[in-house]
């Protein structure tokens, strides 16, 4: 398998062979989660034929299968893998690939550029021109992939990438914040959006008001993946930013309120793919709002903000985001349904309408359906509220939703209801 990570009769046998190599550390792993040390040889072993592998491959797409296999192997080892001048090694090789990847888009540009202006008959032609735009963007994605492998280092090695994070603030991001590029800005809030998830305020110390805000000024963008790169990074800073929080607030707050109320424009309506974009960036600032309320009750303001979160549920289009907020919703609710629902449970109309949507497999995991069946069935059995919630589901719901409400609340039982109490305690 590794003497085929550098087979050069073909391109596929190359990328099965880099994508199983995570795999087997899998295996390993699932066979001897103990042997730390047994794991931690096969990783570097395997890392270090994807690199050799990386440093004399010539196409881009079996570059981004090694890249991916890279940072999978990295994460899969776990912490202590690398040694402090190692962990510096193996970021500097990162960017040297980087460097290398961007070269050849300049290359590509400049040669492009070289042949628009001369004679007609030397001009490039539209399927020329989309060959340069293709390996163009494959080049972009890898530069994605490998900023992606700086991120797992942030989350296995935190103790040993100071040097890095110096290297990245003080000369690569400043270069690509300079530049006008949509990919360049995505690689850099990918970044960014990793040091606050995975570093957080301790470690960054004062750079940690900086970058926030550099992430906040990226929510208001044109661009839908800009919009939604920059509010999952508000989010991990809502999630994990602790106490630092509270100075940061107001201005998270209003960058996730601009990105959930950005327009859709003509060109946007016009275009389904652009629509998609648009919803996962919506999709992205409500969940980070979400994250706001689950994780930073004490700096904010919960009666502004909940009535506000309730009207954007449920998310339409990230569904990975939807379980984590449907999960968040449904806990809130049995621990503390007047914060959620009102004092006098004003907001049961909106919950009502939002329980017709998400009481599917498509919407929420299991666990989070087994817990709206506890809630459906504790209102439904209240002496003051029962009668009501039945009402608006009959005037609110469709048939279908109402349907749905009904097939959850009815896998509620002692079983079920020991189970979810148990969970939330």
């Amino acid at each position: 398998m590794l003497a085929l990570t550098q087979f050069s009769a073909s391109d596929n046998i190359r990328n099965s062979a880099a994508g199983a190599l995570p795999a087997l550390i899998k295996c390993a792993k699932a066979a001897a989660p103990e042997n730390i040390a047994a794991i931690h040889e096969m990783a570097k072993g395997y890392s270090n034929n994807i690199i050799d592998a990386m440093q004399t491959e010539t196409e881009t797409d079996c570059l981004i299968c090694q890249a991916q296999a890279l940072k999978e192997i990295v994460d899969e080892a776990g912490q202590n893998l690398l040694q402090p001048a190692s962990v510096d090694q193996f970021a500097k090789q990162i960017f040297d690939f980087i460097t290398q990847s961007e070269n050849r888009i300049q290359d590509n540009n400049k040669y492009e550029k070289e042949n628009m202006d001369g004679d007609e008959d030397d001009q490039l032609d539209e399927e020329d021109l989309l060959v340069l735009k293709e390996e163009n963007k494959n080049e972009n994605q890898l530069q994605l992939d490998l900023g992606e492998i700086l991120g797992v280092l942030f989350k296995t090695h935190k103790e040993h990438v100071r040097n890095v994070v110096q290297e990245l603030v003080t000369n690569k991001l400043p270069q690509l914040a300079k530049l006008e590029s949509k990919q360049k800005k995505k690689f850099m809030l990918f970044v960014l959006d990793d040091m606050v998830e995975y570093l957080g305020p301790d470690f960054l110390g004062a750079l940690y008001p900086s970058i926030v805000e550099q992430i906040c000024g990226h929510a208001s963008s044109k661009f839908a993946a800009i919009r939604q790169a920059a509010v999952y990074g508000i989010g991990m800073v809502a999630q994990h930013g602790g106490a630092a929080f509270q100075a940061l607030s107001q201005g998270c707050l209003l960058s996730i309120k601009t990105a959930i109320e950005f327009p859709m424009d003509g060109g946007i309506k016009e275009k389904k793919s652009k629509q998609s974009q648009y919803y996962h960036a919506r999709d992205n600032a409500i969940a980070a709002l979400g994250k706001v309320l689950q994780f930073q009750q004490a700096n904010c303001s919960m009666e502004e903000l909940v009535p506000f979160w309730l009207a954007q549920l449920p998310l339409t289009h990230d569904m990975e985001e939807a379980h984590t907020q449907n999960a968040y919703l449904a806990t809130a609710v049995l621990k503390e349904p007047t914060v959620i629902l009102g004092a006098q449970y004003e907001r049961l109309e909106q919950f009502v309408v939002i329980l017709g949507e998400i009481c599917t497999k498509k919407q929420s995991e299991p666990a989070t359906l087994e817990k709206l069946s506890v809630i459906i069935a504790n209102i439904s059995q209240d002496a003051n509220l029962g009668a009501q919630f039945q009402s608006l589901c009959t005037s609110k719901l469709s048939e279908e939703n109402r349907g749905r409400v009904t097939e959850v609340w009815q896998k509620c039982n002692d079983e079920v209801r020991e189970k979810v109490f148990a969970s939330i305690a």
